[in-house]
């Protein structure tokens, strides 16, 4: 197994137009449940400098700040309302206090428009916002539900309360926000699609990072159960089996990283780990098939990237992801690997197949996910005062 250092990470916001020239610009505070290393903390970078980059008057307020603001504080405020996440008895002292120590922000500053992103985010948005008729409470949608799993009836509660408050939702795509208005989080009519955004520099062709002995399979994202890169490991051991002899690249890190590599060597799968990686363009690149076995998505950014760089995909059918691909993709049913080595054999045996299904997913993504396109759509859900 190769273990390959990370990257340095790069968040290039568009710089393509002229910033706002309102005499008094609106005041939004973006309430961000934590900045980590996740997809959703990805976007939020992005979208903080991008909308900063256009002239807006953009503070951060981070309700887990104990990873560190910096990223963030370019161009702007950028506050950690507490460090840390307790379970049990004690989550409840800390949503109370950081609640309080938000609406002690909001009414000094004199935000018009609050945007809660991610559970503990919109959470603490609504409360701290409640009874501040003078704004205008937005919340992030980006999945279908995952963090429910092992939430209790406490946050389900709080969560509920916080999407009574809320006058609009941005789902990054039509399968979250129907998941989620499902649950009565909104009517359809207070919901706005908002796709993740890609960076210019991601449609870009660089060097391959290394060649590969055999076919290589790439897959990016968390060494996470979620991901389902097992499965991966599996179909690939099953190609070998039938002639056809690929290894395995995982783009990213996580808690499975050391069981993915004892399952590899049991199927006897050559397996490459990068760790973290924020620019994969050249990991992409040495690969023949982008594999995304994924058993829940809202909406990938490692599909976008994929996507961008013109790769033949072979995805679950899941959450967004069909909304994501259109018909540029070959998607497999989740926890399906019969399906999934069958369509990868296709790619693989077929190399005109893989340019002409590229070709269409890079069109399809310089179409629709460019970021200063998003960005537009950003400064259109958040209206005028």
């Amino acid at each position: 197994m190769v273990r390959s250092p990370g990257t340095a990470a790069r968040l290039d916001p568009p710089m393509d137009k002229m910033p706002r020239s309102e005499a008094a610009p609106r005041k939004i505070a973006y309430v961000l449940g934590q900045n980590a290393i996740g997809g959703t903390e990805l976007q939020s970078r992005w979208l903080v400098a991008g909308l900063r980059s256009r002239g807006e008057r953009f503070d951060v307020f981070v309700v887990d700040g104990s990873a560190g603001l910096a990223d963030l504080a370019e161009g702007g405020r950028a506050v950690s309302l507490g460090g840390g996440w307790p379970r049990g008895p004690w989550q409840l002292v800390q949503v109370a206090r950081r609640t309080l120590a938000l609406r002690r922000h909001l009414r000094r500053g004199g935000y018009t428009i609050v945007h809660g992103v991610m559970a503990r985010g919109y959470v603490v948005a609504a409360l701290a916002s409640a009874g501040r008729r003078s704004i205008r409470l937005l919340a992030s949608r980006r999945n279908l539900g995952v963090h429910r799993e092992t939430s209790n009836v406490i946050e389900r509660r709080l969560e509920k309360f916080s999407a009574r408050r809320t006058d609009m939702f941005i789902a990054n795509s039509t399968a979250v926000r129907d998941y989620w208005s499902a649950l009565g989080h909104g009517e359809k009519d207070d919901w706005v699609v908002i796709p993740n955004a890609l960076d210019d520099w991601r449609f870009e062709q660089v060097p391959p990072q290394e060649l590969a002995d055999a076919a290589r399979l790439v897959s990016v994202g968390g060494l996470k159960a979620v991901k389902n890169h097992s499965q991966l490991l599996e179909v690939a051991a099953d190609l070998n089996r039938r002639g056809h002899p690929v290894e395995v690249l995982l783009v990213g890190d996580g808690e499975l990283r050391d069981a993915l590599e004892a399952r590899a060597t049991a199927l006897g799968v050559r397996l490459h780990v990068t760790g973290l990686v924020e620019d994969t363009r050249a990991w992409l690149g040495s690969a023949q098939v982008y594999v995304h076995a994924s058993t829940s998505e809202g909406s990938s950014n490692a599909i976008a990237e994929a996507m961008a760089y013109g790769m033949a995909i072979v995805a679950t059918d899941v959450g967004g992801t069909a909304e994501q691909v259109g018909d540029t993709a070959r998607l497999v049913p989740p926890d399906d690997p019969a399906a999934m080595s069958a369509a990868i054999a296709a790619y693989l045996d077929d190399p005109a197949l893989r340019e002409r299904s590229g070709s269409l997913a890079r069109a399809k993504a310089d179409e629709e996910l460019r970021a200063s396109h998003i960005l537009d759509r950003y400064i259109s859900a958040y209206g005028t005062d």
